[in-house]
């Protein structure tokens, strides 16, 4: 194809693959029009296929007004934790104790399922709240896009959406924590690449308009790396048709500042010209 870089997304209900200068239907590049068949694809002819296209250019495309749809079909999203790199004064003072501690030093990295396709929320959908829960937090995260054979073919950024107090109370409630409708904030805007995108990940949040707290992080400070998480995901043999792996987060949230019906949270990376931005609520609408 043109020169890139490339993302793949949903718009005008097709997936498509669009740049700054051109946007083609994914069906003319790869003979398929669904994810499901995309990830069924072998890595090699995955990258064959987009390679040796030729895409028309258009005129200039402004990302911001694409009108972006959740793009996944049979796919889980996973979430992970723990998996930045702590400073060497703090690996010498790991609690053995602490079971988060723990897994900076196991072989077995933190797994669970953080959404299905119907409970992942989209661009500008809403974050729902636990009206049970009085310490929900928002993670920025980046994700990687990962085929059948479990090869990474895209990165873009989630929300792991939190509530804090269950898994605080109670480690054994952790899905309870993580897995909710409306409880896992995805952006469907993937930039197709192979490869860790270099930069920062960032959350900001606002209440009333106002800045209410915002952090950053580097990309680079993964512990392990997408593919050895998506080879033990591989293991549990429930992703025949390729899936979603959220990584953690790089920086902590306050709970003191704990989100509220009508915040609005945007998640962001310097790698992506879109951010993921949705409000929190109550209900499911």
């Amino acid at each position: 194809m043109n020169s890139g870089p490339y993302f793949l997304t949903k718009i005008f209900s097709k997936l498509m693959v669009v740049s700054r200068k051109g946007m083609t239907n994914a069906f003319d590049i790869w003979g398929t029009s669904s994810l499901d068949g995309i990830l069924s694809l072998g890595s090699g002819e995955f990258w064959e296929k987009l390679e040796s296209f030729q895409a028309q250019e258009i005129s200039e495309i402004d990302f911001s007004n694409l009108q972006l749809e959740p793009m996944l079909e049979k796919q889980f999203v996973f979430g992970t934790g723990c998996n930045f790199i702590k400073s060497e004064e703090q690996l010498k003072n790991i609690d053995l104790k602490n079971i988060y501690d723990k897994i900076y030093i196991a072989h077995r990295p933190m797994l669970f399922i953080k959404g299905f396709p119907h409970t992942v929320s989209s661009q500008f959908e809403d974050l729902i709240l636990n009206d049970e829960s009085s310490v929900t937090i928002p993670e920025a995260e980046l994700c990687a896009l990962f085929n059948s054979s479990g090869e990474v073919i895209g990165y873009s950024v989630s929300n792991d959406f939190t509530f804090l107090d269950f898994e605080l109370e109670n480690p054994l409630y952790l899905t309870q924590s993580k897995l909710a409708s409306g409880s896992c904030g995805l952006l469907p805007f993937f930039l197709i690449s192979k490869d860790v995108p270099d930069g920062l990940a960032e959350l900001e949040v606002f209440r009333n308009e106002k800045l209410l707290y915002s952090y950053n992080y580097e990309l680079s400070g993964l512990k392990r790396s997408p593919e050895e998480i998506i080879s033990w995901i591989q293991k549990m043999k429930i992703t025949p048709l390729g899936g979603v792996i959220s990584l953690g987060c790089g920086a902590s949230y306050p709970v003191s500042k704990s989100l509220i019906p009508g915040d609005l949270v945007q998640v962001s990376a310097s790698f992506l010209p879109i951010k993921l931005s949705q409000t929190a609520s109550l209900s499911v609408k």
